[in-house]
């Protein structure tokens, strides 16, 4: 029977400590719902494992005027439960009540789906999409890295052996924003056979004038498209332009590079990726109009 010795610290800093003494076969373990079956099957070798669920740091959020700091350690089912008006709240919280099973949600992390850094990960997309910043922490240092720079692979990230991630900050747009996340999947529990997170903003209210395209599930890493963002500004909120949307979906699944695996096949990825990134941008359009129309009625009241 193959063991391991468990840790238990109380700080970041104690945490950190750990890990450099101990080296690459300690691992920093969260809700351990990835970790612990990769090691059942002998594919993470482990002489330790340092329980981070304990450290009460990594489990505070906050939010400011200008951004949204999301716990590390925050489990998804947290997440799925929480309660809000705002266009963050929203997508956040239907992204994680879609992942796995309500069991697996009580014990699984924001920050272990993050770091686990599967190409189908389905809160890796939507941070992606949201401009995500995460915090680092180290013995000898901490960083912050963009989302575009986290994820470099399949089940990689950008971390140092010696590194943890600590929380993932959120910037707030200060035009009015929406998002949306679509996916398809085999079942309903089951990992994403592909995906696409859209960010869009309004500075008038009835057009875009910034938007955000990832697609999951199609490539090593989430695959941003700059060519579809910038077919969407000044797409009109109410009466989206078939033709542009067309384009943009187009030029989006030019980013990808899928591949056929047991879920499905590459060509399907293709063309399903097209549809996800249409149904997407037609939810945060739909919402953001719905938004700046809500606004609008407010201001005249006032007005009147």
């Amino acid at each position: 029977m193959r063991t391991f010795k468990y840790l238990r610290p109380a700080t970041v800093g104690e945490a950190c400590e750990m890990k450099a003494e101990l080296g690459r076969e300690a691992r920093f373990l969260a809700g351990g719902t990835d970790l612990m079956l990769e090691w059942r099957r002998g594919a993470a070798p482990l002489s330790h494992v340092i329980d981070l669920s304990f450290i009460l740091e990594m489990r505070a959020g906050a939010v400011t005027p200008r951004e949204l700091r999301l716990a590390a350690a925050e489990t998804l089912g947290g997440l799925a439960a929480a309660d809000g008006d705002q266009w963050w709240a929203r997508v956040l919280a239907s992204t994680a009540a879609r992942m796995a099973t309500p069991q697996l949600r009580t014990l699984a992390t924001v920050g272990g789906n993050v770091c686990h850094a599967s190409p189908c990960a389905d809160m890796a997309i939507v941070l992606s999409a949201l401009d995500a910043v995460m915090a680092v922490a180290a013995t000898r240092g901490s960083r912050t890295l963009a989302a575009a720079e986290f994820f470099v692979g399949v089940n990689q990230t950008a971390l140092a052996a010696d590194e943890m991630l600590t929380a993932i900050s959120v910037p707030l747009p200060a035009e009015q924003t929406a998002a949306a996340y679509q996916r398809v999947t085999r079942t309903g529990v089951d990992l994403a056979q592909a995906s696409a997170a859209v960010r869009l903003s309004s500075e008038d209210g009835s057009t875009i004038s910034d938007a955000r395209v990832v697609i999951g599930a199609c490539a090593p890493a989430p695959a941003r498209s700059r060519e579809a963002e910038q077919a969407l500004l000044g797409l009109s909120l109410a009466a989206p332009d078939e033709k542009a949307l067309d384009e943009a979906s187009r030029l989006a699944e030019r980013a990808t590079s899928p591949i056929s695996d047991v879920r499905c096949s590459a060509d399907y990825r293709h063309r399903v990726s097209r549809v996800l990134v249409r149904r997407a941008v037609l939810e945060a359009a739909a919402a953001l109009a719905q938004g700046a129309a809500a606004i609008r009625r407010e201001r005249a009241k006032r007005e009147v």
